[in-house]
Formats: structure tokens, sequence, C-alpha cells
């Protein structure tokens, strides 16, 4: 479903104002998990020369925020947290956690695969209490490892789970969205600043909602 929605992005962004010549596949969490593998696949599938539902060279890049990219690595600080193992197991085809892995799917890739990747960048919290920061770091090491460059790795200080896309924004600071917007739109011009939206709520309601958030 994911690659398939990818496939009508790309046949029809021009047709609702975008451009087709600068498409970013993005995902935060599990969505950063699930357009890595269909991302992935679809190399892996070109450079065999089967069918793929997209060409990954179709892509300007693919941004991955706050992901999981190593489930097996994961699964022991999922059980803990009260999701259990054999439930992530199932989840993930009978236990195959490695072919669900970006980081795994990385290491296997085969050179020609490799080739037709887009431009590729990680951003995550180092306060993310759901999917820590590590995870980011093990897939930025395993793409370097493989000769691959990141266009760019960054990770927010003590930023949670849902710290960039959710209460950075509310408080009217939102640093992901920046960095997001230079790497989609970058200016020549150093003094050029993106329009940050006024805050939705009170400072004190976004303070309250970081400390109640379980992420």
């Amino acid at each position: 479903d994911i690659s398939k929605a990818i496939r009508w992005t790309i046949d029809h962004v021009d047709h609702y104002g975008g451009d087709p010549r600068n498409i970013t596949l993005m995902g935060q969490s599990a969505g950063a998990h699930i357009s890595s593998i269909a991302l992935f696949e679809a190399a892996e599938q070109e450079a065999r020369g089967d069918r793929s539902e997209f060409s990954p060279k179709s892509l300007a890049r693919w941004v991955g925020i706050s992901g999981p990219y190593d489930i097996t690595a994961l699964i022991p600080e999922m059980h803990r947290r009260g999701l259990h193992r054999r439930i992530l197991r199932r989840v993930f085809q009978g236990g195959n956690t490695a072919n669900h892995s970006a980081v795994h799917r990385i290491h296997t890739m085969g050179k020609e695969a490799l080739a037709l990747l887009p431009p590729l960048a990680l951003f995550h919290g180092t306060a993310d209490r759901t999917c820590p920061s590590s995870q980011t770091l093990g897939l930025a090491a395993a793409i370097e490892a493989r000769g691959l460059k990141l266009q760019q790795v960054k990770l927010y200080e003590g930023k949670s789970h849902t710290d960039p896309i959710l209460e950075d924004p509310a408080a009217g600071s939102d640093p992901l969205m920046i960095d997001l917007l230079g790497l989609i739109y970058p200016v020549s011009d150093p003094d050029t600043k993106p329009v940050i939206l006024p805050p939705m709520l009170p400072a004190w309601q976004v303070r309250l909602a970081r400390w109640l958030n379980p992420f």
C-alpha cells in the first residue's frame, strides 16, 4: 500500500502544483520505518530487473524522523515497556525481524541497489523514550559503512519522540521544520529565515503536555 501511494504521488504531483523533480519521501516513527523498507525494497527490485511500484530515482531524497530501524535490537526495550516480544515477532511475519529492519537491509543490499538510492537524511531527539536515538545512529553507521554519504544527520538535544512534530510546533519553536525546509528548499542567502507560525498554546500548556506525554 505504501509503495502504491508513493507511485501515485510520483505520477500526480505535477497535477497538484508540486515539483516532480523535488519529491521527498518522509516518515516519522513507524512511518520512517515503513518508508525506509519500501524504498530499499524498490531499489532491490529494480536492481534485479523485477517490477517495482516506483523507482527510487524518482525521489529527490528520503528523510527518516525518530524511526525504529533495527527491530531486532528494539524488541527487548519494547518488551520491557509492556509490548511482549512474542507479539512483535508475530507482527513481523513469524519473527523475521531482520528482513524488516533498515539496518539489516542496508548491510545486505547489493551495490547496484545502493546506487539507486536517493540522498538520505536522519533526525532524532536524544530524549526519545519510545524509540531511542541509537536507532538513528545505528542506521547512519550502516549507511556510511556501505560507502554512502548522508545528506544530514541531526540529533535534537533533550527532545522526546513527539517534541519535533508536536510540542515544538505548538510552542512556536520548530527546529525540525527549519531543517527540513533547508533540505527541500535550500537558499544561498544565509540570512534568509523561514517564517514560523506563532505559538498555538500558552507555554505552560505545552510544558504540561510534555510532562504528561508518555513518549
